[in-house]
């Protein structure tokens, strides 16, 4: 290939690292607080430029770089909680790049893709490396499933249809597709290489996103027409309590006199269910006090309530387990229905290894762990009949719970959340978006109730309605500036009909996950592999740029 220019030669190594820093800006401006989802389908295209032709070595150190400019500022909202954390977890999130970056550095060399298909081989290749190691920190050292490709396209309704059968795994993979056609066209116009079956492998991959998108529409028509069922008046409170003063007792009077008054204004719209935010009174619930005693007169007038509490029960050593639950109240206030956390976030509401590395506990403002639920569970009273069920906080970012919950019989699901820990930042909107794959994966609405951050409501198109109260005459409950407002929400929710067949993705679950995770296993491995031959000198040495 004499007189070919190769990518990653000639070119000066502060533009590899400019191009990789590229990728990671993109990246982040794909999601809140920016949202200019538009950037995701060309994202990778700098990195993998910069990573082209370059030894294993130089394509980690760029991934990384290309990791940490975009997960550096992503989760600046969790430095509200923990400083060290922010860093830690933002570079641990950046270290999944390095895989999917030296598939493309593998299949984007001149060699590959001059192969018959090597287009395809190129997009097929970042498609299941990028998607399937996502979908593979969704699920490591407890998981942490946080802005996934494909959640960048929310509002993309053609695209997020899919979700129905291949959960956000697949719209990632699509995403990342579009992403290795664009590289592999961009490298063939710099090569001055454009071939009659190059120009026909970027037509079939155009040909097949387009027919995505249409199969998408469709699939939102038909939704549309299965997912109307009966309609609930839903009356959902966020108090705004800063999250410095939820706990402190000076703040508990005036705290329980705001649920209170808007409590009151809720049920004159006499809602079917009043609903509170996660962990709404700081206390066990229960064991009397002033919290127990509002609970009583909010049911009184015989409106079921749920909300969230802290629940505490005897384990079988005699030590007292505290739980993060929502809680089902009737009048009495007899509690109908407990449901308790079952997915409890490390670091955030327990310690590993506390017992043994007490100073692990300073990273975070907690001195106790709490204990996880034992079973999902679907509340069967409070709402004439109609099955629901609870996901409390960061459980709605994972879906095998939601499938588990619908495939236990629930019609609607709730998300009780307390977002104050990260009030003035975009910590609430990225929130917000992880849940709306849910409602499309399951075609159950989902609605949200947050302490502080977006309470709304999300139909089973994927569509999010209620953000700013004007269903019923409710106040705004997004402020401006990003800052939550006091205020309640009524919404008319129809839930799913009893008829309504179950989504693939009920059915079996992540099944598309899982083929992409052990596609990128395996590139990965088909790598390592490589690389060792190399150092066994039984393959020619690849060119370093």
């Amino acid at each position: 290939m004499a007189g070919v220019p190769r990518p990653g030669n000639g070119v000066r190594p502060w533009g590899r690292r400019a191009a990789a820093a590229a990728t990671g800006l993109l990246l982040f401006a794909s999601f809140p607080p920016l949202e200019w989802s538009a950037c995701a389908w060309v994202a990778l295209v700098p990195l993998g430029w910069a990573v082209a032709g370059q030894s294993r070595g130089r394509v980690a150190r760029l991934a990384l770089l290309s990791g940490a400019m975009f997960w550096v500022p992503t989760l600046a909202w969790v430095r509200c909680v923990t400083w060290a954390g922010w860093i830690v977890l933002a570079m641990y999130c950046a270290l999944y790049s390095i895989p999917m970056a030296w598939a493309v550095a593998r299949f984007a060399s001149p060699a590959w893709r001059a192969r018959l298909g090597g287009a395809l081989l190129l997009s097929g290749a970042l498609a299941a490396s990028w998607a399937g190691w996502e979908a593979l920190r969704g699920w490591w050292f407890t998981g942490f499933p946080w802005n996934f490709l494909g959640v960048s396209q929310y509002r993309n309704l053609a695209l997020l249809q899919h979700a129905e059968w291949g959960g956000v795994a697949f719209l990632s993979a699509v995403v990342a597709w579009v992403n290795g056609m664009a590289l592999s066209v961009s490298l063939s116009f710099a090569e001055r290489r454009r071939t009659a079956t190059a120009r026909l492998e970027w037509m079939l991959g155009a040909v097949l996103v387009a027919a995505l998108l249409a199969g998408g529409a469709g699939m939102a028509s038909t939704a549309a027409s299965r997912s109307a069922g009966r309609a609930l008046r839903l009356g959902l409170v966020q108090p705004a309590i800063p999250q410095y003063e939820k706990w402190t007792e000076a703040s508990y009077g005036g705290m329980l006199e705001r649920f209170d008054r808007l409590s009151r204004a809720a049920l004159a719209l006499q809602p079917d269910l009043l609903v509170w935010p996660e962990t709404a009174l700081p206390e066990i619930y229960g064991r009397g006090g002033g919290g127990f005693d509002l609970v009583g007169r909010t049911v009184a007038g015989g409106v079921p309530l749920l909300f969230g509490a802290l629940d505490s029960e005897a384990d079988e050593t005699g030590r007292a387990a505290v739980f993060n639950a929502a809680i089902l109240a009737g009048p009495g206030p007899e509690t109908l229905e407990v449901y308790r956390k079952q997915h409890l976030v490390l670091f955030g509401e327990y310690v590993p290894f506390r017992r043994w590395l007490p100073w692990l506990g300073r990273l975070v403002p907690m001195d106790y762990d709490l204990s996880p639920g034992a079973r999902p569970i679907v509340f069967r009273r409070g709402l004439g009949g109609v099955p629901f069920a609870v996901l409390i906080c960061f459980e709605d970012t994972i879906p095998e719970l939601a499938i588990r919950l619908v495939r236990e019989g629930a019609r609607l699901l709730f998300v009780l959340t307390n977002d104050a820990w990260f009030d003035g930042t975009w910590g609430h909107r990225q929130h917000l978006i992880q849940c709306v794959p849910r409602a499309v994966e399951t075609r159950r609405p989902v609605v949200r109730c947050a302490n502080s951050g977006v309470t709304c409501w999300i139909d089973a198109l994927g569509r999010i309605g209620g953000e700013r109260g004007e269903s019923g005459g409710a106040l705004p409950v997004v402020g401006p500036n990003r800052r939550p407002a006091i205020g309640f929400l009524t919404a008319d929710v129809p839930s799913a009909p009893e008829s309504a067949p179950p989504t693939f993705m009920v059915r079996r679950g992540p099944v598309v996950a899982r083929l992409l995770a052990i596609a990128a296993l395996a590139l990965t491995a088909g790598e390592g592999a490589s690389a060792w031959r190399r150092r066994r000198g039984k393959l020619p040495a690849e060119s370093s740029g």
